[in-house]
């Protein structure tokens, strides 16, 4: 390839870097090549923790021990209250954790004192007992305590609050000492899974918080958080301590570890598995977080290993599963160009010039295009020839057909949602025309990220009803709870307006009727990457357009505000999966046959 080429290449992998347009070329390669790349990613990925952990030995006064004991904290915590964690590490040391480790309540009432979280929950028997030991060891060890207001509590699963998780550290580190030695020794995920199996002590068998007593259940570090503790703790550490030690052996036990431990599931794996490609184990998924983290949603192609790949294999390379895109090819037909100069005033990206002697046009640094199309649509002669909009893509507009102001604004002003809805399907053509008139809206740098799914099938439909009721309906108990309402309504009036709506949304909705999609044949939910700056502002300018072509066509629509706030309140990715879409929803139109048009519109 030449060096023009290469440029030319590298800007068609940046064009679709963000969407991890990468996966259809990795899930082509084979086994070999494909396992060269992960080898290669996983292995940046454990060089790249390293660096913590060399500055947390470093702050650790070269100390093995703390440094596990620190990196520990780090990373139970995730990435909500990740410093938060580490601050309570820092304050409580292990020095003092193994001075008190005979006694398991020592150890909680110095850890879950010094987190400052006691003073968000009411006092019992428990708490009290933890406040007077703490304020003995805060003297003995001088330890200033955190405030409750370091801690991210919002949208916690009672399973993962740091209380509970405090009280499980708490007992790890009161059943082990010398933690570095039994760290090394896991070879396997069911050794990391014994290894992090202590149970929280007898009280938190009945709570998930203080003074609030559940049904009995045991409170143990999971499967799946184990197996976390084991990708970005135990590997690493062993990972490290080789590399410290110059153990070779270590080193390699770590990548050992990561093929024998289950790959996580989070959001990077599901958009990667758009393109079929599915981890196999942990050191897989780890190296497709890499690839993820570190160059897709960075734009690194030029650094990337895969980037690098696909630009030495071929000046074409394929950058997305469901067609393969040339490398984009921009010139001037001199012949007859009339040098109007019209592509030059409309190119956003300044790459049409006139010429030296004035009497031309010239395409300079294409690298820069992005593919808006301007001075394809613009140029009277079609003079200008793009590789990604050849001439079956290119369409002369018919003038006379386009809509005179007057009838525009009536159709914008007599636009109404209207909720008085027939059980008549949308004629497919229809639903079609509206999607359509959503991809033409404009994008943010012409990005073009916006994602476009129908739902149309009655059980899935009802599917999004029922969980937009469950989310407003336990928001409504957590609000109206007494001592939260107490509390929050003199601070929070505006919930409380909605509070009594969201009961009676509800009970609609057990009585049958449908307050939520107002008996709506059909959804339309816009989409984007979550990576995506302005995916908001783009899939609000694609439900407009979408919207008029609705009127147009006598189709009603209908903002879900409801349905876009639960989708955000609820559970992380509940609502992608019941709506079967990737991303972030920013905006949903409930779309159905009227049983009667506005005769009139009024002044607004």
């Amino acid at each position: 390839m030449t060096d023009e080429e290469l440029r030319r290449a590298e800007h068609r992998l940046l064009a679709g870097a963000a969407t991890y347009a990468c996966g259809g070329y990795i899930a082509r390669l084979d086994a070999l090549h494909r396992n060269d790349l992960y080898t290669r990613l996983a292995y940046d990925r454990l060089e790249r923790k390293y660096d913590v952990v060399r500055e947390l030995f470093t702050e650790s006064d070269s100390n093995w021990n703390q440094t596990f004991y620190v990196l520990l904290f780090r990373t139970i915590g995730d990435v909500t209250n990740r410093d938060a964690f580490l601050t309570l590490a820092r304050r409580v040391s292990y020095r003092m954790v193994l001075r008190e480790r005979a006694s398991l309540h020592a150890v909680e009432a110095m850890l879950i004192g010094a987190s400052g979280l006691l003073d968000n929950y009411r006092d019992d028997a428990y708490t009290r007992s933890l406040k007077q030991d703490f304020d003995y060891f805060s003297r003995k060890y001088e330890i200033a305590p955190m405030t409750g207001a370091e801690w991210n509590l919002r949208d916690i699963r009672p399973a993962n609050h740091p209380l509970l998780r405090i009280a499980q550290l708490a007992a790890f580190l009161a059943s082990n000492d010398f933690l570095i030695d039994r760290l090394v020794e896991c070879r396997t995920a069911e050794e990391v899974r014994r290894l992090f199996s202590a149970e929280a002590s007898d009280y938190w068998y009945t709570h998930y918080i203080p003074a609030t007593p559940t049904r009995e259940l045991p409170k143990r570090i999971g499967r799946t958080k184990s197996d976390l503790l084991g990708i970005n703790l135990v590997s690493l550490i062993q990972y490290a301590y080789g590399a410290y030690n110059g153990n070779e052996r270590l080193r390699e036990r770590a990548f050992a570890l990561l093929e024998a431990i289950p790959a996580e599931e989070n959001r990077f794996m599901r958009r990667w598995r758009l393109y079929d490609l599915r981890p196999a184990n942990a050191f897989q998924s780890q190296a497709l977080l890499q690839l993820a983290t570190e160059y897709c949603d960075r734009r690194r192609c030029a650094e990337c290993p895969v980037g690098r790949r696909q630009r030495s294999d071929s000046p074409s390379p394929p950058t997305n599963p469901s067609a393969d895109i040339d490398v984009m090819t921009l010139r001037i037909e001199n012949k007859s160009c009339i040098a109007c100069g019209k592509c030059v005033q409309v190119c956003p990206a300044g790459i049409m010039v006139r010429s030296t002697d004035g009497k031309g046009i010239e395409a300079v640094r294409t690298d820069r295009c992005i593919g808006c199309g301007h001075c394809v649509d613009v140029c009277p002669t079609g003079s200008v020839i793009h590789s990604d909009f050849p001439p079956q893509r290119v369409h002369t507009v018919n003038t006379g057909r386009l809509p005179a102001p007057e009838q525009v604004l009536e159709l914008i002003r007599s636009r109404r949602s209207n909720r008085a809805l027939t059980p008549r399907p949308i004629p497919d053509e229809a639903l079609q025309r509206i999607v359509e008139a959503a991809r033409y809206a404009p994008t943010a740098s012409n990005s073009r990220q916006v994602s476009f799914t129908l739902v149309t099938r009655p059980e899935q439909l009802r599917r999004i009803a029922d969980f937009t009721v469950g989310v407003f309906a336990s928001t409504a108990r957590k609000l109206l709870h007494p001592v939260v309402r107490t509390l929050l309504k003199p601070l929070r009036p505006d919930l409380y307006r909605y509070a009594a709506r969201f009961a009676e949304i509800e009970r609609e909705h057990e009585a049958g009727n449908d307050p939520i999609l107002r008996r709506a044949t059909a959804l339309l939910i816009i989409h984007t990457p979550a990576s995506n700056r302005f995916g908001c502002e783009d899939a609000n300018l694609a439900y407009q357009n979408a919207s008029l072509m609705a009127e147009s066509l006598g189709v009603s629509q209908i903002y879900m505000g409801f349905v876009l706030t639960a989708a955000r309140m609820g559970r992380k990715n509940a609502f992608a999966r019941i709506a079967g879409i990737t991303g972030r929803p920013q905006a949903i139109m409930a779309l159905g046959i009227p049983a009667f048009r506005y005769s009139k519109y009024t002044e607004r």
